[in-house]
């Protein structure tokens, strides 16, 4: 890495511009398809009517994570019950990201490849809950405090300046705990490499203020799930370098045994260019620290659970850059067309992507509707949806119980209606017909086409 070129006045320059025009485009199809609440979003919606919440935010969740204070407070108690706003609110943020973060990268890197690692980041279809899925505000809110952090630890040095850094990284983390790790990593290391000298200070304050966002999230966070087994390595190469990028297994297989050969070349032969192999590095350590959290949690790279990979994306598209560079100027016309044939069938993938998401949404307000037309006339009465989820690739309105009845509460709030999700027919075939309502539209093929939730 080279060091860092002087930032001067922030202009709004080309490069911001070519990446600002890629993200509003990408990001805009989200706002032209109409957004939806579903899934978590619901509680966050009940909460905002003042149902156990702190200035909006539910009381668990705001406990455990402070930083929800800011992003579902504004997202969910000042804009309100209104997806498409914060869908909106969203693409401010994912732009503004990228940016920032192609302006990190300028003064760290080529400029020319700090443009396409930030381009490539865009376009990727492997990070889409941060764009689309109103529930992920305080993770894109993470990000982007997480490269203006990073953007501060460079340069000039100072106390301010310092304070400002480690103030970056502890917003980051008390809006999404899994910015811990790649918050450390970039006080401690970032300095380190750029000016061949650690910042004591930043190191000292900043992983203070991290270990009391860990103490506090270890004594507070509520249980969730289970752990799982350790998240397999593969999956993760896949996710990042492979069918989750392009939809299809085989073209995804063929892109990662590419991309792997290519680190094995640029690493062993040097004669590319002598800088790439730093870079490689550098970007697969992002994509650890990135994964590191959840190494143990559901890996799914589609849908609600490709939100994980808010940070590792970053050094993925920074690995493909480096990747695509190198084959640009030893093979052009075939780096070329192998290059194009990614870019389409991620672009299919992205667009498959998000209108499994809108087709999510928009069933969960059929089934909402569904109910209106046969809601319980006594206070207290059950409903039941299933017998199974509808999945839309791998994304569905109503995944259980909780999901519903926040739904059921926000659409008819005091009403003391009992909402349960069942994936068991047995159950679901116990409960009155007038009360029972389909997951799925009839006649429909009710499978899941990519990733699983369990």
């Amino acid at each position: 890495m080279s060091r860092p070129r002087p930032s001067g006045r922030a202009r709004f320059d080309r490069p911001d511009a070519i990446v600002a025009v890629a993200a509003v485009v990408v990001l805009s199809v989200h706002l032209a398809l109409g957004p939806n609440f579903l899934l978590d979003d619901w509680f966050s919606v009940r909460a905002a009517t003042g149902h156990d919440s702190i200035l909006g935010v539910d009381t668990g969740l705001a406990t455990s994570r402070p930083g929800l204070l800011l992003a579902y407070g504004v997202a969910f108690g000042v804009i309100g019950p209104h997806p498409l706003a914060i869908v909106g609110l969203l693409a401010l943020l994912h732009t503004t990201t990228a940016v920032l973060l192609r302006r990190l990268l300028a003064r760290l890197v080529d400029p020319s490849l700090a443009l396409a690692t930030v381009v490539v980041w865009v376009v990727s279809p492997n990070h889409l809950a941060i764009e689309v899925w109103p529930s992920a505000v305080m993770i894109s809110i993470s990000l982007l405090a997480c490269v203006a952090g990073a953007s501060l630890a460079i340069g000039r040095r100072g106390p301010r300046r310092t304070a400002l850094s480690v103030v970056g990284f502890l917003v980051a983390s008390l809006c999404y705990e899994a910015a811990v790790p790649i918050a450390v990593a970039c006080m401690v290391g970032l300095p380190w490499v750029v000016d061949g000298r650690p910042d004591r200070r930043m190191i000292a304050a900043g992983v203070a203020t991290q270990l009391a966002v860990v103490a506090w999230v270890v004594t507070h966070l509520p249980p969730s799930k289970e752990p799982q087994p350790f998240v397999r390595i593969v999956d993760v190469l896949d996710g990042h370098f492979g069918s989750a990028l392009v939809g299809s297994e085989v073209l995804g297989a063929a892109l990662l045994g590419t991309v792997l050969v290519g680190m094995l070349a640029i690493a062993t032969t040097g004669r590319i260019d002598e800088g790439d192999t730093p870079l490689l590095i550098a970007g697969l350590a992002v994509v650890a620290a990135g994964i590191v959290p959840f190494a143990r949690y559901f890996y799914v790279p589609t849908g609600p659970g490709d939100r994980v990979h808010f940070v590792s994306t970053v050094g993925a598209s920074l690995v493909l850059a480096v990747v695509g560079r190198a084959a640009l100027r030893r093979r052009r016309p075939l780096a070329a067309a192998a290059i194009a044939v990614v870019a389409v069938s991620a672009g299919v993938q992205r667009w498959q992507q998000s209108t499994a998401w809108n087709a999510a949404g928009d069933r969960g307000i059929e089934v909402l509707a569904e109910i209106d037309t046969r809601f319980p006339a006594r206070p207290g009465d059950a409903i039941v949806l299933g017998p199974e989820p509808h999945w839309h690739g791998s994304v569905t309105a109503f995944y259980d119980s909780s999901n519903l009845q926040a739904a059921v509460d926000v659409r008819y709030p005091g009403s003391g209606v009992r909402a349960y999700v069942t994936h068991d027919a047995a159950s679901f075939e116990s409960f009155p017909i007038e009360r029972r309502f389909a997951a799925a539209p009839s006649g429909s093929d009710d499978r899941r086409t990519s990733g699983d939730e369990e």
